[in-house]
């Protein structure tokens, strides 16, 4: 099979009939190619390994206001079919690698997780237990794990010093 988004949805086909990959997944990873092919340039359809991801969310938006989208795809929605067509060209590469021997990229469930927003202090209703995705750019997600229920503002002013040192020194 060629790099083509043809084969990699003829892949997603075959492993979902094979069992390599469940029903359910095959098809949302389809859908998802569906989607975002619309805003594939010819050399990215033809090469899947061309598509420049840190460019499809904006490539995606500027699609969505020439054809004067009325109910625009949500962010975290357009973020999740990034997603699947990343891992659907990953799970591919590694068919095409070893066909044998292949088993699939697993990715974590999103239910009940929380894109963060800034919020007033007394607000408590995330779940600290599942994973917190926070907004740090237009297009751009952090997920952070395991954060105990009861951090202290000790514990979090730790967290945003370990953070701070990963920022870019003329962004302060």
């Amino acid at each position: 099979m060629d790099n083509s988004t043809n084969s990699l949805i003829k892949f997603l086909t075959l492993a979902s009939d094979s069992g390599l990959l469940k029903f359910h997944t095959a098809r949302t990873r389809k859908t998802a190619i569906k989607v975002l092919q619309k805003i594939l340039d010819a050399h990215e359809i033809e090469d899947i390994t061309k598509i420049d991801f840190s460019t499809l969310v904006d490539r995606y938006r500027f699609y969505e206001k020439e054809n004067q989208i009325l109910e625009p795809v949500k962010e975290t929605s357009l973020q999740t079919y990034i997603t699947r067509l990343n891992s659907s060209i990953t799970d591919f590469n590694k068919w095409k690698k070893d066909p044998d021997n292949f088993s699939p990229t697993h990715t974590k469930k999103r239910h009940n997780h929380s894109i963060v927003k800034p919020a007033n202090n007394n607000d408590t209703h995330y779940n600290h237990s599942s994973p917190i995705y926070i907004a740090i750019r237009e297009s751009s997600f952090i997920e952070i794990n395991n954060i105990p229920v009861d951090l202290s503002q000790k514990e979090v002013e730790v967290i945003c010093e370990v953070l701070k040192r990963y920022s870019k020194k003329n962004d302060l």
